[in-house]
């Protein structure tokens, strides 16, 4: 299951839209805390996670999971509006896998990149993307 964690309810529903068509089963949270939630509800195989949020930030997500027993080792990708290089650091730090700037990446690398942290998905595919669409 795949948890993604973002504010922004129109990126939310195109990437839940995308997965599901993937064959992947996918929750969505438009908060950290309603993401802490699920994700110990659901224990995900991969969060898609935006930093720039309302009350707790991606930072704090991630520092929470990380001491959490059954989510410390849950893989988290980065999908955020701030390309600064010392913020992607930090992500890094924390134990984030990748980071993703929003708006500069294709939806063909996105989907590449979730299929190897969170493995193939157990249902059918969709139909192919255009290499050119860009989130």
């Amino acid at each position: 299951m795949i948890l993604i964690i973002d504010d922004a309810s129109d990126l939310r529903a195109m990437l839940q839209v995308l997965l599901v068509h993937e064959g992947y089963q996918v929750a969505g949270a438009a908060s950290a805390e309603e993401g802490l939630m699920l994700a110990a509800a659901k224990k995900p195989d991969l969060v898609l996670l935006d930093l720039c949020m309302p009350g707790m930030d991606g930072f704090g997500f991630v520092r929470s999971i990380r001491k959490t027993e059954t989510l410390k080792d849950v893989k988290v990708v980065v999908l955020s509006g701030v390309d600064d290089t010392g913020v992607m650091h930090k992500a890094h730090s924390l134990g984030v896998s990748e980071f993703f700037v929003k708006g500069t990446f294709e939806i063909e690398h996105l989907l590449g990149r979730v299929k190897f942290h969170a493995g193939p998905p157990p249902g059918p595919t969709r139909a192919h993307l255009s290499n050119h669409a860009t989130v």
